[in-house]
């Protein structure tokens, strides 16, 4: 007799589905507790570690029992997994702890946390779940960043750091090289800094982790004779660091010199903008939400017909940064061979070291202008770039460049800043530019200090509430570009007229597509920009990232 007991499957398949449904409606705290317990029943099932990581992505949590806490540790350790996805529900938990608000006033009042009286400051530098997020994501909260910034503080003016556990200091120093040193420093840290530096000359950890706090360690003038260390003779903590601050950083500058240019670069605005990302390549990630894989066939629905002959599929990814995008791309589609073209050499490099770390072999990656594409002569199934034409002098001419390289048949994805969603970003730009902050690694620091001393209702405090705002290279993107556009649903229907292509899809959370759905229940307004034009005024913030679309040649 068959068994009538639902398969493990059945219950993974049942509980993804309901999580879904509940993101859909946007009850987000209780999809989060379905694949809590998904996991907790099914620990080592990719699918609903990867769902649950997505669904608690940007949710602060304000508690959470021993169990739950072990389940996120052990997800914020997965090779396959962002950290990131994590950093709110850390935080939100980190700000509810009872010691919190103590340990804020006392960073606030500028008193020594790290003396006996503070006790608050014993937990917090202990909390596994904590150091966790320091290492391996960008802490995206003003308090934090006020603490973290306070710790950093007393511990180089004490100049030990053992002040706090050694394994703290190495996380901290982690984090601050993950956002590239977007806290501000003091002069008297400046000082202190100085001083510390011209004594880290031996292999002495201690110091060494309390100047990473402030630069890394391929700033100090010894740092080549750290290329002759081995790993095994350094401490667990300390080891990261190290590796990706001098081993790291070796191979990228090795990696720099072996990528190869496919076109000149000759228009102003490219070489602003490559000088921008050569100084602050972006984004800068740390670990990778692992995709499932898929067949192009079912993106590119011509495909299968098209290639009877079993011809790999082609992807373009026109302005792949510093690799995450592409990366992507190449994961999903390991079948397919797929180009990745940027101005930017450094962050090609970045890009290039981080594909090496996850064992992507189906991809390439070439220094280009994608406005110098028109003569490259090949052509690909899908092509791919996404916030990078707003960066462009002419953003139809590029995007008109990237549409003769699409093969018939096949697909673009597109992702362009919305002026909508961008407006609020206005008054910290134009904060930036009349207080004269240049985008230098100073300039970027000293713009965030002014921005978070504001009062609480000035409008440039708005870009608090974007992640970019916490790593340097994200605030210089974010408020302190050298060029960029932003447009209008209806200016982005004009444009795929003008260059005969038709959309396909625009792409967006479950939740905006329920409400979408709800006020237009024609199966075929879902691809009526005008609708999404008008729904998009009601609801100013759905595209605060950009407007990401599909779009393919119009029959």
């Amino acid at each position: 007799m068959m068994s009538t007991q639902p398969s493990s499957v059945d219950n993974i398949i049942t509980g993804l589905n309901l999580a879904n449904t509940l993101r859909a409606q946007g009850r987000q705290l209780d999809a989060v507790q379905v694949l809590l317990e998904g996991v907790a029943t099914h620990p080592r099932d990719s699918r609903i570690r990867l769902a649950l990581a997505a669904a608690i992505d940007g949710f602060p949590l304000d508690s959470a029992d021993p169990a739950v806490r072990e389940i996120l540790l052990d997800l914020c350790r997965d090779e396959n997994i962002a950290t990131q996805c994590f950093a709110d529900a850390v935080i939100g938990l980190t700000k509810s702890s009872a010691g919190f608000p103590g340990l804020l006033a006392a960073s606030i009042a500028r008193r020594d946390v790290l003396a006996a009286c503070i006790p608050e400051v014993s937990a917090f530098v202990r909390e596994p779940l904590l150091r966790a997020i320091l290492s391996g994501a960008v802490v995206n909260d003003p308090d934090l960043e006020h603490v973290l910034a306070h710790i950093r503080r007393c511990m180089l003016l004490r100049a030990d750091a053992e002040t706090v556990t050694f394994e703290f200091a190495c996380a901290l120093a982690r984090q601050c090289f993950n956002t590239e040193y977007a806290m501000f420093a003091a002069e008297d840290e400046t000082q202190a800094l100085h001083r510390l530096q011209q004594q880290a000359g031996s292999m002495d950890e201690k110091p060494l982790v309390l100047a990473a706090l402030y630069a890394p360690l391929n700033r100090l003038p010894q740092w080549e004779r750290m290329l002759h260390w081995t790993p095994e003779n350094l401490s667990d903590a300390f080891r990261p660091v190290w590796q990706t601050q001098v081993e790291h950083y070796r191979r990228e500058r090795a990696l720099a010199e072996q990528i190869e240019a496919i076109t000149p670069i000759t228009s102003d605005v490219s070489q602003a903008v490559r000088g921008m990302y050569e100084e602050n390549p972006y984004p800068r990630w740390l670990t990778l939400q692992r995709p499932q894989a898929r067949s192009l066939a079912e993106v590119v629905p011509d495909l299968a017909a098209r290639d009877s002959s079993g011809a790999r599929g082609s992807i373009l990814i026109a302005g792949g940064g510093t690799g995450q995008h592409p990366i992507h791309a190449a994961l999903t589609f390991p079948d397919c061979e797929v180009i990745a073209v940027d101005l930017s050499r450094a962050s090609l490099a970045y890009a290039t070291r981080m594909a090496e770390r996850f064992g992507v072999k189906n991809l390439t990656f070439r220094q280009a202008d994608i406005l110098e594409l028109a003569s490259w002569g090949q052509q690909f199934d899908l092509i791919e770039s996404l916030g990078v034409l707003h960066h462009m002098k002419d953003p139809l001419a590029g995007w008109r460049v990237l549409a003769g390289l699409l093969r018939p048949g096949g697909v673009m994805r597109i992702g362009l800043y919305s002026t909508i969603a961008r407006k609020p970003l206005q008054a910290a730009r134009e904060f930036a530019r009349q207080s004269g902050f240049p985008g230098t690694a100073e300039g970027i620091r000293n713009c965030r200090r002014a921005i978070l001393d504001l009062p609480e209702t000035h409008p440039a405090r708005v870009v608090l509430i974007s992640d970019d705002f916490y790593s340097s290279s994200g605030c210089r993107d974010l408020i302190m570009h050298v060029q960029e556009h932003s447009f209008t649903l209806l200016q982005i229907a004009a444009c795929l007229r003008e260059l005969g292509l038709q959309l396909l899809s625009l792409q967006c959370p479950p939740e905006v597509h329920a409400a979408f759905r709800a006020a237009h229940p024609d199966p075929a307004a879902v691809t009526d920009l005008a609708l999404w034009d008008r729904f998009e005024q009601r609801h100013p913030d759905i595209f605060r990232g950009m407007y990401q679309f599909s779009c393919r040649r119009s029959n």
